[in-house]
């Protein structure tokens, strides 16, 4: 299998955090795309507290390009701090409604004094899932989600500014 590519498109809608470095002002109002690429590095069958079975992927590491938005902390903070990054997708089938769903997904950069993060909200997909009912990988065509972009400090105050936005998800 040939490695994905996850695309996100957001417009980032608000801005915030407490306490608040406006980092990610510039964003406000713009449309921005994210290309997570990578090849996937284990698979783990395993089942959900309710039963669902559950197809885990654990990424190699993540390559990451911000493409359209103004050039500044996007490039050259958020992009190096998730470069190489490994997270785990976990796409879940659920048997009753025969729906297989893409999970909330967070990637993280290193803990450092100041760090970057990525989540993504959990999307229902048009993936199908084999006769053992665990779903099977295929392309997702683009979902409607809600993406953020954190910055975290370390080891207190945590996360001081969020940009968010809705935006959609394609698995290609």
């Amino acid at each position: 299998m040939r490695a994905p590519l996850i695309a996100v498109l957001a417009a980032i809608i608000l801005v915030g955090g407490n306490p608040h470095t406006g980092i990610f002002d510039g964003v406000v109002g713009v449309s921005v795309d994210y290309w997570l690429a990578f090849d996937v590095a284990g698979e783990d069958r395993t089942t959900a507290s309710g039963g669902s079975p559950q197809l885990n992927l654990t990424t190699g590491p993540l390559h990451v390009t911000f493409r359209g938005g103004p050039d500044g902390p996007l490039r050259t903070l958020v992009q190096p701090s998730l470069e190489g990054r490994t997270t785990v997708l976990t796409l879940t089938h659920n048997v009753g409604s025969g729906a297989v769903r893409l999970e909330d997904l967070a990637i993280h950069g290193a803990s450092s004094a100041e760090f970057f993060g990525f989540t993504m909200a959990g999307v229902d997909t048009t993936l199908g899932h084999g006769s053992d009912d665990y779903p099977v990988l295929g392309p997702i065509p683009a979902r409607a989600t809600v993406a953020n972009l954190g910055r975290f400090e370390d080891p207190t105050p945590g996360v001081t500014d969020l940009a968010s936005g809705e935006g959609s998800l394609a698995l290609d």
